[in-house]
């Protein structure tokens, strides 16, 4: 029973994501993430393994049809070009639902209505050309990051499951990578978007409490940005904001009181679209900014 219902959780995440998807069209992506649906647990799970999909920017995807090609490469070309500027929290397309939900949705590929609409047009224009003329199989291009703005986490962190963001200004993906302090690989992942859960990455070992370590991004052509941060003797979990606006508040100027602006903002993203909406949360937003920035 618990695996024919994660099944159907993630035929229905698939849906959300890349349209009206057919049975066959889902057991195609099936196959090719290398395994049945219904022993994928969890939305992320499904996410990292299509984004490993888009890995190698000149392989083809053979086994997908090219309706189901089309519905992939149109969600991925929507995230790379959509994507807001100077606002980490202004996600791309890519992660936007139609609500936006609790919690940092980094790592998880919520589309538009207008971008279904638009896949829905792309794989009708495929399957015609498929028909009449010869199957066409997209290559994926990978768009890196140029150049970043590094936000979180801030010198010292009270998370051991912090979440890592930054500014792309050209809003293409980095590689990220935690490390010890004996140059050991804590956690990393490839070709990701900000904000980063710690949830997400490929971990290797949990972060301690009162330990030094290493974060590094890098592009295409190397290392973009390093930074060295600490977490708290007292660190514990990831952020979660308190139940009211006002709590809220207290909440991130005590970080900044305690010198952890960074981890205010980890909070401030944790936010639902209507709480960040309130000009109390706005101002509360330029106060982060303006501390980490300064």
């Amino acid at each position: 029973m618990k695996d024919d219902l994660s099944k159907l959780k993630t035929e229905d995440y698939l849906r959300k994501q890349f349209g009206d998807l057919s049975e066959s069209e889902i057991a195609e992506i099936s196959r090719e993430l290398g395994q049945d649906l219904n022993s994928i647990v969890n939305d992320e799970e499904v996410d990292q393994r299509i984004r490993k999909m888009f890995v190698a920017s000149d392989q083809e995807m053979p086994t997908l049809s090219a309706a189901v090609r089309t519905k992939l490469e149109t969600a991925r070309l929507n995230a790379e070009n959509e994507q807001s500027e100077g606002d980490v929290y202004a996600l791309p397309k890519r992660y936007q639902g139609s609500e936006v939900k609790k919690g940092f949705v980094g790592s998880r590929w919520h589309t538009s209505a207008v971008i279904m609409g638009g896949l829905a047009a792309a794989a009708a224009i495929t399957i015609a050309y498929v028909s009449f003329v010869r199957p066409v199989i997209p290559k994926v291009v990978v768009t890196f990051a140029e150049a970043i703005t590094l936000l979180t986490p801030g010198p010292e962190t009270g998370f051991l499951e912090p979440v890592f963001t930054w500014n792309s200004g050209n809003g293409g993906v980095v590689d990220v990578k935690v490390r010890a302090a004996d140059g050991s690989a804590v956690a990393e992942l490839g070709n990701a978007f900000s904000p980063l859960r710690w949830s997400s990455m490929e971990t290797k070992a949990r972060l301690e409490s009162g330990t030094e370590y290493q974060l590094e991004i890098s592009g295409r052509d190397g290392m973009l940005e390093t930074r060295s941060f600490r977490t708290a003797k007292s660190a514990g979990g990831a952020p979660v904001p308190a139940a009211t606006l006002e709590e809220i508040i207290d909440q991130c100027r005590s970080y900044i009181g305690e010198s952890r602006p960074a981890d205010a903002w980890m909070l401030w993203g944790e936010l639902t679209g209507e709480q960040k909406a309130d000009p109390g949360m706005q101002e509360l937003k330029a106060e982060i900014l303006a501390v980490i920035s300064g």
